[in-house]
């Protein structure tokens, strides 16, 4: 079969304009480009700025505001704490001047959003912070047997702070 000249013309022009939509859709949207969660979704994507201690965070929204957050499910060891530098320091690691997706689970008391956060890898960080024995699982606001899971498997293999005899839950030490 062949096409007409001015047919073939259409066609590619058409294939042009649409590869040149969706290169314009990816650079003016890059924050969709990150993978957030096994769903691919996120409420919004921020760049964190700063990390207060192992459970809470300042983020630059990509509308240029400064948020404080707090991880959603998680309580780290208090300012003070044995382990609390160590906590501190593996959220550092994992988000500190990244770009993350979260998730809105809600306010604090304090007026703090409370979020689940996720890497570019899609990987889980209240999720990553209970497996290395460096945040509890905080039942009072979370039921996620994942989570509870992960807690255990921390205290069974006794790692981060689970490696000492009695930790003390941050709720406990305020």
């Amino acid at each position: 079969m062949k096409l007409k000249r001015k047919t073939y013309h259409k066609i590619i022009g058409a294939l042009i304009l649409i590869a040149f939509a969706v290169l314009l859709g990816y650079v003016l949207n890059g924050n969709k480009s990150i993978p957030v969660n096994t769903q691919g979704n996120a409420d919004y994507f921020v760049n964190v700025l700063w990390v207060a201690d192992g459970d809470s965070f300042t983020g630059q929204t990509t509308d240029s505001l400064e948020v404080d957050f707090r991880i959603f499910g998680i309580d780290a060891p208090e300012k003070g704490q044995p382990y609390s530098n160590e906590s501190r320091k593996l959220l550092v690691s994992l988000i500190n001047k990244k770009k993350i997706g979260v998730v809105s689970e809600g306010y604090d008391r304090y007026g703090r959003r409370v979020v689940t956060v996720y890497d570019a890898n899609g990987k889980n960080i209240g999720a990553e912070m209970i497996r290395r024995g460096l945040a509890w699982h905080f039942v009072r606001y979370d039921s996620s047997p994942e989570y509870q899971q992960l807690e255990n498997d921390a205290r069974a293999r006794k790692i981060g702070f689970w490696a000492d005899d009695a930790p003390v839950p941050p709720w406990l030490y305020r």
